[in-house]
C-alpha cells in the first residue's frame, strides 16, 4: 500500500499531507477531526496531559497582557481542557458569544486570566512556541528564574 506525503515549510511552521487508508482508519479511531466534535484523548499520566497541553496551547493558544485564551466552536471540548487544567491547579474560565451572521457557530473561549494562574500555567505547562513564552513572560513581568522560585 502506497502513501503520498507532502510537508509544505512557511516562516518554521509545517504542515503535512499523507494519504493511506490503513493510517486514516487508525486516527480516526482516536475520535473526530471536525472542529465541532474533537475530544481530549485518554491519557496515563500527567506527564502525557502536560504534553497534550503545552501542544494544544501553542497550536491554538492566543496570549495578551491579561490573558491566555483559546477559541474554538467546540464547548465540549473546551469544558475538557478546563478540566486538564483544573488538575493541575489552573483556573479557567469559558465564555461564550453569538456571532452574527446566525448560520455560524457559538463560539467559545477558555481564558486564564488572573496573573497567579498565568504563572501556575507557565511553570507546569508552558509553551515550546517561544515567542508566546516570551510574551508570557513579559506580561507577567518575570524571567524564567523568577517564575520557577514561586512556590
Amino acid at each position: 500500500m502506497e502513501s503520498a506525503h507532502i510537508v509544505h515549510n512557511q516562516d518554521h511552521f509545517y504542515s503535512v499531507k499523507l494519504s493511506n487508508k490503513v493510517i486514516v482508519e487508525h486516527l480516526l479511531n482516536y475520535g473526530s477531526f471536525k472542529s465541532t466534535k474533537w475530544n481530549v484523548p485518554m491519557f496515563n499520566s500527567n506527564d502525557e496531559k502536560i504534553e497534550f497541553l503545552r501542544a494544544f496551547y501553542d497550536s491554538e493558544a492566543y496570549v495578551s497582557k491579561y490573558t491566555i485564551r483559546i477559541e474554538s466552536v467546540n464547548e465540549t471540548g473546551l469544558l475538557q481542557i478546563k478540566h486538564l487544567l483544573h488538575q493541575f491547579g489552573i483556573d479557567s474560565r469559558i465564555y461564550q458569544y453569538k456571532r452574527k451572521n446566525p448560520n455560524w457557530n457559538t463560539n467559545y473561549i477558555l481564558s486564564i486570566n488572573n496573573r497567579e494562574n498565568r504563572v501556575k500555567f507557565l511553570r507546569c505547562i508552558g509553551f515550546y512556541h517561544s515567542r508566546k513564552q516570551k510574551k508570557l513572560l513579559e506580561y507577567i513581568g518575570s524571567t524564567q528564574t523568577q517564575i520557577a522560585a514561586i512556590a
